[in-house]
């Protein structure tokens, strides 16, 4: 991790602009193409869920926009961030599970099946305390949306980005799933959400 030189920062007007915004977070909603990554997960018999959390985050820790985070009067770049997903427990309500990054799919499926299995009985639904480097996750696989808007807490410093996707179906032969990015306007432009994109669709085509 690494602390922002803020004076030479190319984008410290606009960091300065959108840090006074009550308001400052953006959202845009896109497609994703999961027709050559559906099939490989399921071939090797993992799960869908892990698995795309595991490529979501591999394309969000290449994108140095989404490491970055506000901390009091500074802005910090994390070298790697974390998932905090949700997850149903057999109450039949959501807590938030959070998981070391790694590189390597299978490893890191095995940590977060692990995780999972031990947070089943849990009902907590509170982040780990004091940490900034989470990324937080969240699936709707009921539905297939083309907008989502979060409840926010509100707080000076709450810069993690929110990333959602719903139910993937199928569209003319190709099978697509919705995606959201919710990001800190003081820290992500557009022109990152689509560098974002990009590595996500990337990963995704098994690159």
């Amino acid at each position: 991790m690494k602390t922002i030189e803020l004076s030479g920062w190319n984008r410290r007007k606009h960091y300065e602009l959108f840090k006074t915004y009550r308001q400052p977070f953006f959202n845009v909603c896109f497609d994703l193409d999961l027709t050559r990554f559906l099939p490989s997960v399921k071939t090797a018999g993992q799960p869908f869920f892990l698995s795309f959390v595991h490529a979501v985050m591999k394309a969000a820790n290449r994108t140095e926009a989404l490491r970055l985070r506000i901390r009091g009067e500074e802005v910090v770049l994390h070298d790697v961030v974390r998932p905090s997903f949700t997850m149903m427990t057999d109450e039949g309500v959501f807590r938030f599970l959070t998981v070391p990054y790694e590189d390597d799919p299978e490893g890191f499926l095995r940590r977060a099946a692990d995780t999972v299995e031990a947070a089943k009985k849990a009902v907590d639904v509170a982040d780990e305390p004091g940490v900034d480097d989470l990324v937080f996750l969240t699936s709707m696989p009921w539905i297939s949306f083309t907008s989502v808007e979060h409840a926010m807490p509100g707080h000076p410093d709450d810069s993690f980005p929110r990333l959602t996707w719903g139910k993937y179906h199928d569209v003319a032969g190709r099978i697509v799933i919705p995606f959201s990015v919710a990001a800190h306007h003081a820290l992500v432009d557009g022109q990152d959400v689509g560098f974002f994109a990009a590595e996500l669709q990337a990963v995704l085509n098994g690159r």
